[in-house]
Order: structure tokens, then sequence, then C-alpha cells
């Protein structure tokens, strides 16, 4: 997982899933260029020479409408799903891959990098209390007001916690004085650090993400925050919309979406899973108890697995 874990990668989650496509390519023989200039710094005439060209993030690149031998090859990551191309863009909504299955846009996947590291030993099942704080940014810490005191009564419940803030150290990111701070690892140490963990706990944003899935490699159990349309978080979504990107293979037909942190993941349920209110101080503390008795050593779900 060299692109990924390279200082230069952003570590992002669109970076983790192309981190996998590449791998997946090297393993079947494709040779593989990486260029860290966007697509459009770049001739049409150098881009038609390759067979398939993957690009971070929805551009439209109208400009390719001139250039057809260009645009059939392009296939761009959006990682929220369900987008709908608009009239300036000259590819389709097939072209458009999501990480997740859903239903406009084509299925790309992903898969933990360590289910594929050299080396790999599956982690010791048997866990203390322990949780990490997912996020990297203090921000999303102060965007529900009840996340922060929820993180107190789980340290006041006898839980250590622990944070990968990388900013505002001096005030601990805002979280309070008992979580243990790891401000500068590598991804390998983010996942040895992880295999610790009891459990992962989401603030509620950002939504949609790898940490779910890295978590239950590691045998960590992710607790999943609820969030409503009148979330800050989501200022810019309708509750349809949320439940536009619930898919098909978490959520059972004719059945209510949960809505959550990580919605495709609301109806996996136990041990992996554990939806939460935040402002249900007792039902956190219930599911991280939960997180620590029933435990498990390592879990990738079938459409998130490589083949190797």
């Amino acid at each position: 997982m060299a692109v990924f874990n390279n200082a230069q990668s952003s570590h992002s989650g669109e970076e983790y899933v192309f981190a996998c496509l590449d791998w997946a390519f090297r393993q079947i023989g494709v040779e593989v260029h990486r260029r860290d200039r966007s697509i459009e710094e770049l001739s049409p005439a150098f881009l038609a020479q390759y067979h398939r060209i993957f690009s971070n993030g929805v551009n439209w690149h109208p400009d390719f409408h001139e250039h057809p031998e260009v645009t059939c090859k392009v296939r761009t990551l959006h990682f929220w799903g369900n987008k709908i191309p608009g009239p300036e863009a000259p590819y389709d909504q097939r072209q458009i891959l999501s990480p997740f299955p859903e239903d406009y846009n084509t299925f790309l996947g992903f898969f933990p990098h360590e289910l594929v590291a050299q080396n790999r030993t599956i982690p010791d099942r048997h866990r203390g209390k322990e949780g990490l704080i997912v996020g990297k940014v203090a921000f999303l810490f102060q965007l529900d007001p009840d996340f922060v005191p929820a993180v107190q009564t789980l340290i006041d419940s006898g839980f250590t916690m622990h944070s990968v803030c990388r900013e505002q150290l001096e005030n601990n990111c805002g979280l309070p004085d008992g979580v243990v701070m790891h401000s500068s690892l590598s991804p390998e140490e983010y996942s040895q650090l992880i295999a610790r963990m009891a459990f992962l706990i989401g603030a509620g944003a950002p939504i949609i993400s790898p940490s779910p899935f890295v978590g239950w490699a590691q045998g960590a159990a992710w607790l999943n925050p609820f969030v409503t349309t009148n979330d800050p978080r989501h200022r810019n979504q309708t509750r349809e919309s949320l439940q536009k990107y619930p898919l098909h293979w978490m959520h059972p037909p004719n059945t209510n979406v949960i809505v959550t942190q990580h919605t495709p993941i609301s109806m996996l349920g136990a041990p992996y899973v554990y939806n939460v209110d935040l402002s249900d101080k007792a039902s956190v503390v219930q599911a991280a108890y939960r997180a620590v008795r029933y435990r498990f050593a390592s879990y990738a779900h079938p459409l998130f697995r490589p083949v190797l």
C-alpha cells in the first residue's frame, strides 16, 4: 500500500480507495502511472496513451467534449455516490465510481489495507476498555454538543480514550483532558493502535469513510452516531438524499433507513456496529461495554475483501 503510506498522500478516504485499486492492478500485471497534477493540467494527447484514466473527485471536464478518445477512458471517483452528471459533462453516470454499491454509479469497492499487509497476524480478540475517537481535525468534535460530554462519560466509566487529532494540541483538540493523544502516527502505527482498541467512535462526521472497515479488520467495533437533517454536518442534505445512500446490501427492501454517520452499515449490527444516540450517555457507555464483552478478532464484509 505504498501509494497510501507515502508522505505525499493526504491519507483521505479517496486516497485509501485508490490505493486498493492500485494494488489490484499491480497484482494482475497492469502498469500503473501516478500523476499528482490534476487531470485538467494534462494534455489530451498525453492522456490518450492510457487505457484507463482514474481521477479523484467529480469534475465534469467540459473541455473533453472535443476529445472523445479521452472521454471514454475517464473514470472519476465520487466518494458519496449517486452522482448524476450535469449537461456539461462529457460522460455518463456509469463512468463515476463509488466505493459502495448504489443506484446510479459504478461500484468500485475497497478493502482494509491490513488484509494484504506483509506478515499479517490476526489481532488478539481480547481487548481492554479502550476506544479510539475517529477524526483528525478538532472542529469535528465540536459540531455535536453531545459528543465531548459523551467522551467524558466514557472516561468517567473507566474507559481509556485515544485520539489521532493533529491540530490544536495545546487544548487537547477540545477533547477531555483524559484523552490520550497520538498526533503523528504513520498508517502502520495507526493500524497497530486500532488493534488495541475494543471500539472506534465517530463524532457524527465526516460521513462515510473507510474507518469502520479498518477497525473491523483489526478487531474493533464501530460506535455509529445517529444524525439528523437538522444537523449542521448535513446542512446541504435532505432526509431523502441521506436515505439514497443506504445501499441495498445493508438495508432490506421496504425498511426505514437508519440515518447515521455511516448509514450504509447501520443495519449490520453487533458485534461489529452499535448505533448510538450521543445525547443518551448511558446508551453510549452500554454500547462500549458490549464492544468489550462481545469480541471478534477480525472481520471483513464479503463485498469489501481483496481477491488473493
